[in-house]
């Protein structure tokens, strides 16, 4: 529960976030600092020790503005921050609390975190900015039962010409446990599933086989894509392509990719075919498992994150965060250092003016990869990797520097 205990008495809709740590018994009172952004938070962190920190951030869609829920705690935390509430990321409606994931890294402080309907955190802001200190109590009881058997629904449409080799399409069957799931994520469990019915009810026998996975347990832990990915672990390298479809299905406004350097530029050659998409780094969370190392939740925190806040002159470059080591990356291989992050490019990229290059951040976690094709070597290249200098130190954990 939350309510504003001064001034007047208020009881306000919230909804604790999945993963949050508790609160002590009888909750936690003390005053509220409201904020606008992480930039925000920093220029008022002397004032924000012992405070409830509320993350007051207007809905600018979900990929802009998720970041508040996902990281907004632990980065509190770091403020030395008693407890956060966090605008409900979606727009305002009936007092609507959403929820959803907060991440944690180990070892680093952690403060009980909740989302509040918008309608409410709108109350706090206007009391605050007429100077009245207002003063909140939060009680929040999360915590992790032992896990229960549950399964993936698997499904699939036997290739004709390369029958071994695997295109997997999926959604996850799952929801917070506040809502039905209609949109995170039955309406991606359809689509994928319909896609295969469809070719099977026109006789539509594909060259590869079409395998459909409605996911288990995606919201709070990926046990499904786990299992999955060690199922098949023998045979990883025969899936050709995987999608998941969990961003709703309205008008297609982004497609999330990760994949070796030729993939990459397989798709950047087909995004004039996709010319209304971004294209953007980070693939679906369910399909990350399988043929690659997978992300951790403060990996996958990170990346949606960093993605976000992308700046303007990367708008038009593929990037990818989780990217893989590149192949040709040794112990003695340099680095150029671009604003502080330091930058790798393969030396035979270099040296063919005609090639497309990839530059890999080398010594953050988890890993940036930026293609950029021949027209935008050079002068355009650096202007990009500029840019993303701060993002990356925003948003990603330096573990070495640049050679």
């Amino acid at each position: 529960s939350a309510e504003i205990v001064d001034p007047p008495r208020h009881p306000m809709a919230m909804s604790g976030l999945g993963g949050t740590v508790a609160t002590p018994p009888g909750g936690i009172e003390a005053e509220v600092l409201v904020v606008t952004s992480f930039d925000d938070l920093r220029a008022k962190s002397a004032r924000a020790r012992g405070r409830i920190v509320l993350f007051n951030v207007a809905y600018a869609g979900y990929a802009e503005t998720v970041t508040y829920r996902t990281t907004g705690a632990r980065v509190a935390a770091q403020h030395g921050a008693a407890a956060v509430l966090v605008r409900s990321i979606g727009p305002i409606g009936l007092r609507t609390a959403h929820t959803g994931s907060v991440t944690y890294l180990a070892g680093q402080p952690a403060s009980p975190a909740a989302a509040l309907a918008a309608e409410d955190a709108n109350r706090i802001a206007r009391l605050t900015a007429r100077g009245r200190a207002v003063r909140v109590r939060l009680v929040t009881s999360g915590s992790y039962g032992p896990d229960a058997p549950s399964a993936n629904v698997v499904g699939e449409l036997v290739g004709r010409e390369r029958p071994e080799e695997i295109v997997l399409l999926g959604g996850h069957l799952d929801s917070w446990d506040v809502g039905t799931g209609a949109s995170d994520d039955g309406v991606g469990c359809i689509v994928t599933w319909e896609a295969l019915r469809l070719m099977k009810a026109l006789g539509l026998r594909p060259r590869r086989t079409v395998r459909v996975v409605l996911w288990t347990n995606e919201e709070n832990g990926l046990n499904g894509a786990q299992a999955y990915a060690e199922r098949h672990a023998a045979e990883a390298g025969q899936h050709v392509f995987a999608l998941e479809s969990d961003s709703g299905v309205f008008a297609p406004a982004r497609l999330g990719f990760s994949g070796s350097r030729e993939a990459r530029l397989l798709i950047t050659e087909m995004g004039a075919l996709l010319a209304s998409l971004v294209l953007a780094g980070c693939s679906g969370t369910s399909v990350e498992p399988v043929g690659a190392e997978p992300l951790d939740a403060a990996g996958r925190a990170a990346c949606e994150a960093f993605i976000a806040d992308l700046p303007s002159p990367a708008d038009d470059a593929l990037v990818t965060c989780g990217a893989p080591e590149p192949a040709t990356l040794e112990a003695t291989s340099e680095c150029d250092e671009v604003r502080g992050v330091g930058w790798f490019i393969d030396p035979d990229e270099l040296s063919d003016a005609e090639s497309p290059v990839t530059a890999t951040a080398i010594g953050v976690r988890p890993r940036v990869a930026v293609v950029f094709p021949p027209d935008e070597r050079g002068q355009r290249s650096l202007e990009v990797l500029s840019a993303l200098a701060d993002p990356v130190t925003e948003h990603l954990e330096r573990v070495s520097r640049c050679r």
